[in-house]
């Protein structure tokens, strides 16, 4: 009453063009990965740390003077959808 894991990664292995159908990493290679991930969960945070105080103060401001808080993202996902295509997200 075993899993078939072993059947399933075998025809992967059969349909695929390298022979073993999931890359094994050495030891530096797992480092780097786990040092990347790190960076990148740093650079999260500090933008959540950033943005989120932001966001917070903007909506106490309009609920002082009695507006509510609009958060346009048309331009965004316009300027996003126009580089779509070429891949470039650079102007």
């Amino acid at each position: 009453m075993g899993c078939k894991c072993k059947e399933k990664y075998a025809n992967i292995a059969k349909y695929s063009d390298d022979e073993e159908p999931f890359k094994k990493f050495n030891i530096i290679e797992n480092i780097l990965m786990f040092l990347g991930r790190i960076i990148m969960a740093i650079l999260v945070a500090v933008l959540i740390i950033i943005i989120v105080p932001l966001f917070l103060v903007y909506m106490i401001v309009c609920y002082l003077f009695g507006k509510s808080p609009i958060i346009n993202l048309d331009k965004l996902t316009r300027y996003i959808s126009k580089h779509k295509e070429k891949q470039i997200l650079t102007d």
